[in-house]
């Protein structure tokens, strides 16, 4: 809900600032503004509303988010929202190539999911964004979207030119298609990594037991269709179906993705509750713990067990299909090894 509010407080900002562009073209001049059906204060309001919303759900109310993930998810979720309204917005209409910012922004909200879902189970802020795990999704969604928007920009480039925005398919139709094509095929490697990734390997996933197939297929799909825009880069006939297979491919790569996980959680192949006082040990000697074994009175030859406590949740990645995140322990007890008494 807060990652959608700063989505909406965005999209609003977006569509005031454009409402004489918006009434120039034939596809958006029906929006509520240009139509005259809502206000710009009235719009004004609701985009400013709409943010303050995802501030406060996004903020840590959890004291454990307070001390891991903090303020992150919700200073990111503000800025996508500003970097869309205040640099992609105006940069439609200097620069032709506008549409790889706005994939950028656009992919952000799978990496606020994974920084508050990690902040839940203990995990740093810092080292979360450090995961390549964090990363898989944002990078797919940015790459699908270039061929998506490019075969649009191709279907409506008069629109789009009597509207004064400044897209490749008009500046230079080729660079337009080789830019899809190469975007749709470099989402052959992340959906690799979303069949393996961290996590998986070590469980003997492989890529052939895994969705990248489907997903692969996929791509190899977009990828053919942008070959033939490539052949025919001012063609509305081969931009279109490019653009009908962008629409049909994402929701169902996320189906995929997301069955794939059901499947797992299931047949009980992946943890997915982690239970206080449940995690693995480590023996180490007194000289690895002096500061307990002290307290504890403990000979210089006993040996102690290093516990590794976690907190009391239960969670699943902040995309089901996406390896969960690294979990920190809540702390660590050093206690006397039954063994060595």
């Amino acid at each position: 809900l807060g990652t959608a509010a700063a989505a909406a407080s965005a999209s609003a900002a977006n569509q005031i600032l454009e409402v004489p562009h918006d009434a120039a073209m034939a596809r958006t001049r029906a929006r509520p503004l240009p139509a005259g059906r809502i206000s710009i204060p009235a719009a004004s309001a609701f985009a400013a509303a709409a943010l303050a919303t995802s501030v406060l759900l996004l903020r840590p109310a959890d004291p454990r988010r307070r001390e891991t993930s903090g303020f992150v998810p919700a200073l990111i979720a503000a800025g996508t929202a500003v970097v869309y309204a205040a640099v992609y917005t105006p940069m439609k209409r200097v620069s032709a190539w506008n549409t790889p910012v706005g994939a950028i922004v656009g992919a952000m909200p799978p990496l606020i999911g994974h920084v508050a879902a990690a902040g839940m189970a203990g995990v740093p802020a810092g080292e979360a964004l450090a995961e390549r795990s964090a990363w898989v999704l944002p990078a797919l969604v940015a790459l699908w979207q270039i061929p998506h928007f490019h075969a649009l920009a191709v279907m409506h480039k008069a629109d789009y030119a009597r509207a004064g925005y400044r897209m490749l398919a008009e500046r230079s139709p080729r660079a337009n298609a080789v830019t899809a094509a190469a975007c749709a095929l470099a989402m052959l490697p992340v959906v690799a990594w979303c069949g393996v990734g961290e996590g998986r390997a070590s469980e003997g996933r492989s890529v052939v037991s895994s969705p990248a197939i489907p997903l692969g297929i996929g791509a190899l799909w977009m990828t053919s269709l942008a070959t033939r825009l490539f052949h025919e880069p001012t063609s509305v006939a081969a931009a279109r179906p490019l653009f009908r297979a962008s629409i049909i491919y994402l929701p169902l790569a996320m189906a995929v993705m997301v069955m794939d996980r059901a499947y797992e959680l299931v047949a009980g192949r992946r943890a997915v509750n982690v239970v206080p006082e449940i995690g693995y040990e480590e023996r180490v000697s007194e000289s690895q713990a002096p500061a307990r074994a002290a307290v504890a009175g403990e000979g210089e030859n006993r040996k102690m067990r290093k516990v590794y406590v976690y907190p009391p949740v239960a969670m699943l990645a902040p995309f089901p299909f996406l390896p969960l995140p690294r979990m920190e322990a809540a702390y660590v007890e050093y206690v006397q090894d039954p063994a060595s008494a």
